[in-house]
């Protein structure tokens, strides 16, 4: 039995969402997503601490929410989305690779993660992070291979603390096989997992620290060509979650 004392609601002037949903922690993903979109933009508005367009497809509606950076603000949103009528998610986002096989502007489906954020703890029976769902990552697979791009996969660490990845986390995390670092991934997991609602993620990788040095991509040319071909796979992955 949940013993809750604050549950998320949708409240009377929040919107009824689809059941799709794409959530990015970064606005300037959000706005090439918006873009990009082909589709008529039936809603723009804000929504509770962040941002909501409504986007319709030839399969019905899409929810478009974000930005939400961190773990505790993502899952706070992510929350709310559910509570809304969102059902199937899926995250864009950006990653830091910690492996020399991952370089910026590659594109990387996080299969497994590693909680270094304080969120998760709170949705867990266990201190097993759950599993991205399966079935939007065989999507995901399939549209990217469809339209000729490169995508690996593998095990992600989520930090709250950006300033504090040091050398030795690093190193350990590399030993174990981890491949990336992000800010949102298990806390979303878990919540997701929590929730019963299917979850999964694309990462574009931003930047790289597998020297031990932090070698920022931000502003390449590269990674910002990966975020729009990146952004553009994702609408048509989006397009196909009907199952």
């Amino acid at each position: 039995m949940d013993d809750t004392i604050i549950s998320p609601v949708k409240n009377r002037n929040d919107p009824e969402l689809p059941e799709r949903v794409i959530f990015t922690p970064t606005l300037q993903i959000a706005g090439i997503l918006l873009r990009l979109s082909k589709w008529k933009v039936t809603r723009f508005r804000r929504f509770d601490i962040t941002l909501l367009a409504i986007l319709k497809d030839s399969q019905g509606k899409i929810a478009l929410v974000g930005p939400g950076m961190g773990a505790p603000m993502a899952s706070a949103i992510i929350e709310k989305v559910i509570a809304c009528g969102g059902k199937k998610i899926l995250m864009v986002g950006c990653c830091g690779s910690l492996s020399r096989n991952l370089k910026i502007g590659d594109f990387f489906i996080p299969e497994k993660g590693i909680s270094g954020e304080g969120t998760s703890q709170h949705y867990l029976k266990d201190n097993e992070i759950p599993l991205p769902d399966k079935k939007t990552i065989k999507v995901l697979e399939k549209t990217f291979i469809e339209e000729g791009l490169d995508i690996k996969k593998g095990k992600i660490w989520t930090t709250d603390a950006p300033y504090r990845e040091t050398k030795d986390k690093v190193i350990n995390l590399a030993n174990q096989g981890t491949m990336a670092v992000d800010m949102e991934f298990t806390a979303l997991c878990s919540v997701a997992a929590f929730r019963k609602i299917p979850f999964a993620s694309l990462m574009i990788v931003s930047d790289e620290l597998f020297d031990c040095r932090w070698n920022p991509g931000f502003s390449s040319q590269v990674f910002r060509k990966s975020l729009k071909a990146g952004c553009r796979t994702v609408l048509k992955v989006a397009e196909n979650l009907i199952y």
